[in-house]
């Protein structure tokens, strides 16, 4: 059984193209939450420009206890939580929040959320590069090859 103050990870989910002004506002509000986003060239006409581009659409993770969560909850936004297997809120460890910060920091390397069901999957081990150790899962989806790290 958990205690009140025990903190974990969650996500929630908001509405579309508002979750940088709804991270701000928890960050305002002094509770950790993240948003994985990463930065994009953008070309229009002749022009560049750096912009941010949202890795997982309508997703907020923070880092909160319950008195947290109804805090959360209160707030003037439309705001639900991802709900695992059991219909209690999805938590995610530590580590994957790690990882997932680690891998957004490779600019060189995509990254996406696909809700897509894979139409096989082993389990594989990094052996080489930048994420030489983590576990991962190499999918076909589509017939299309990819590589995905646990979340």
């Amino acid at each position: 059984m958990k205690k009140q103050f025990d903190k974990n990870w969650l996500i929630f989910l908001v509405p579309i193209n508002q979750e940088l002004k709804i991270a701000n506002q928890l960050l305002h509000d002094n509770i950790q939450c993240y948003v994985p986003t990463r930065c994009a060239m953008r070309c229009w006409g002749n022009k560049k420009q750096r912009t941010t581009k949202i890795i997982a659409p309508r997703m907020i993770f923070a880092y909160i206890n319950e008195t947290e969560q109804n805090k959360i909850m209160e707030l003037p936004f439309k705001i639900n939580y991802l709900l695992a297997e059991d219909k209690n809120p999805a938590t995610i460890p530590q580590e994957h929040i790690q990882t997932l910060v680690r891998i957004l920091n490779q600019e060189n390397i995509p990254v996406e959320f696909s809700t897509k069901c894979p139409t096989y999957t082993i389990q594989s081990y990094i052996i080489r590069g930048v994420f030489k150790g983590l576990e991962g899962f190499f999918h076909v989806i589509d017939e299309n090859p990819h590589i995905s790290f646990p979340f």
